[in-house]
Formats: C-alpha cells, sequence, structure tokens
C-alpha cells in the first residue's frame, strides 16, 4: 500500500519526493503485540525524543502508559494531545523555569539529576505547597 502511493506521488513530480509515510495500522499492531510480551508489571512509556509527529503520539497514546520527554517543548506537544496521560521527565540540567512548567503540567514523575535539581524541585514544591513524585538518578562512584 506505501509503496503505491510513493508511486503514484512521484508520477506527478518531476523532482524525487522526500517524505515521512507512517503505517499507523502497523505501529498500533506492533504496540499491542509488544505489550503482550511484556511481564505484566511493565509499563511501556515512548521516548518523544524518536520522533515527535502529533498524529504518531495520537496514536500511541491510547496503547502505552505514557510518554518520556526531556525538554518543556517536548511535554507541552504530549500536554497538546493529552491532558492526562502520564509524563515522565528527564534529561540533566533543567532551568526553573523547566521544573515550574512541569510540576504545572502535572508531570508525573521527574528525574533529579543532581543535589541542585533536588533542592530546586523542594523549593518550588514548597512554594506552591504541593507534593511531587521524583526519580532520583544517583551515580554510585
Amino acid at each position: 500500500m506505501i509503496e503505491n502511493i510513493v508511486q503514484s506521488l512521484s508520477k506527478r513530480q518531476e523532482n524525487p519526493i522526500c517524505a515521512y509515510i507512517y503505517d499507523l495500522s502497523k505501529l498500533r499492531n506492533h504496540i499491542e503485540t509488544l505489550l503482550t510480551t511484556l511481564p505484566s508489571s511493565c509499563q511501556l512509556f515512548y521516548a518523544i525524543k524518536a520522533n515527535s509527529d502529533e498524529m504518531l503520539l495520537k496514536t500511541l497514546a491510547p496503547h502505552v502508559n505514557g510518554f518520556e520527554v526531556a525538554s518543556l517543548g517536548e511535554i507541552e506537544k504530549v500536554r497538546a494531545i493529552d491532558k492526562e496521560i502520564p509524563i515522565l521527565f528527564g534529561g540533566p540540567g533543567k532551568t526553573h523555569e523547566e521544573i515550574e512548567m512541569a510540576i504545572y503540567h502535572g508531570v508525573t514523575l521527574l528525574h533529579v539529576e543532581s543535589l541542585h535539581e533536588l533542592r530546586l524541585v523542594n523549593h518550588i514544591a514548597r512554594k506552591k505547597e504541593i507534593d511531587v513524585s521524583i526519580l532520583l538518578r544517583v551515580n554510585l562512584r
């Protein structure tokens, strides 16, 4: 099917066509198959840095447990398609604004990469009088 679409488009063009073409039904089937192979205690989160296309995220949202993001822009992309889906926010060197906005957008778990970041999250959470769930990354050296 995809080959037919590409051939049809190519016949109408003199120059090559550059495009991303997604087979969303195959993607859904792949995710469903993957979910059946995981232990029941596992949760599947899609890292949107792999591809943050809106249609892809909308297709994945009903099938994954949530999304893993590394920036405020990625948080906003996820929240644009689903206000409630769980988000894990990782990435080193998060700014005060990113942490504050992650809390505002209801990020489920915030990866804390340093003592400084932990203090910053604690400061913001105290100011807002809320609890923030974190994942603490520890370098055992």
